[in-house]
């Protein structure tokens, strides 16, 4: 992976980016959070350039009405090993979002 897309993929989380934790999927088997990474946008192409740093599927893009605005897009990541293979991809350009990340990753190997 190019430096320099590295540093753009931090910069989007940065500013447009949560990592989070949630139940992601059935509640009945999913009872206890775990890890999540968002990244939402209004342009479809700069979350296809996202998705394609990390090789994740377009199809990861859904897209959803932005009231009155048009539409926004946003990808979510709950694999934890990807969770972490992105995170520690980017960890080295992460201000805002670092120590969350450095959190976050250590869940993950765990």
């Amino acid at each position: 992976m190019r430096e320099q897309d590295r540093a753009w993929a931090a910069c989007a989380i940065d500013s447009e980016g949560v990592i989070t934790s949630s139940r992601c999927g059935n509640r009945r088997y999913h009872t206890c959070p775990h890890p999540r990474l968002e990244l939402a946008n209004t342009n479809r192409q700069y979350m296809e350039k996202f998705c394609n740093i990390f090789n994740l599927g377009h199809d990861r893009i859904k897209r959803y009405r932005n009231g009155s605005n048009g539409w926004i897009y946003k990808v979510q990541v709950c694999s934890m090993k990807d969770i972490a293979r992105i995170l520690q991809e980017i960890l080295p350009y992460l201000i805002i979002k670092r120590q969350r990340a450095e959190r976050t990753i250590g869940r993950c190997i765990t």
